[in-house]
């Protein structure tokens, strides 16, 4: 079985949470800019499977 990606396109970047994301790394910027947090559907740990 074999399980897609998905990503949350972030559109406020000034908030303390999103910042504290990004330098845990959990958010990433993308070339155009853009901050986006990995969802990660592939992991083992997801509780909706």
């Amino acid at each position: 079985m074999e399980f897609g990606n998905a990503w949350v396109w972030i559109h406020d970047n000034q908030s303390q949470v999103v910042r504290a994301l990004l330098q845990a790394g959990m958010i990433k910027v993308n070339k155009e800019g853009r901050y986006l947090l990995d969802v990660n559907l592939a992991s083992v740990d997801w509780p909706l499977r």
